[in-house]
């Protein structure tokens, strides 16, 4: 499921598009300083902004892509490990 937000910031109207989490792989990872391994599930997330401007009244967009890579263990709420992209 896609979302779609329209948000104001510093006065300039802003769209943001997403969607939901994806579980696309399922492994193990060995904390930092741990030697037992914990069974984690990755979630994929994907948020794409686009922050269009009037400059010198030629109209311009500005995007950002956010990326989320975390990764779950086994019942847990919170991921024990979360990698992030910004472009």
């Amino acid at each position: 499921m896609a979302f779609v937000d329209r948000v104001t910031v510093d006065g300039t109207l802003t769209t943001r598009n997403g969607e939901d989490g994806t579980a696309d792989a399922w492994g193990r990872v060995v904390p930092p300083g741990g030697v037992d391994t914990v069974g984690v599930l990755r979630a994929t997330t994907r948020l794409t902004e686009t922050i269009p401007l009037t400059i010198g009244g030629f109209p311009i967009a500005l995007g950002r892509v956010h990326n989320v890579n975390a990764y779950y263990p086994l019942w847990g709420k919170f991921p024990v490990l979360r990698t992030v992209s910004d472009s």
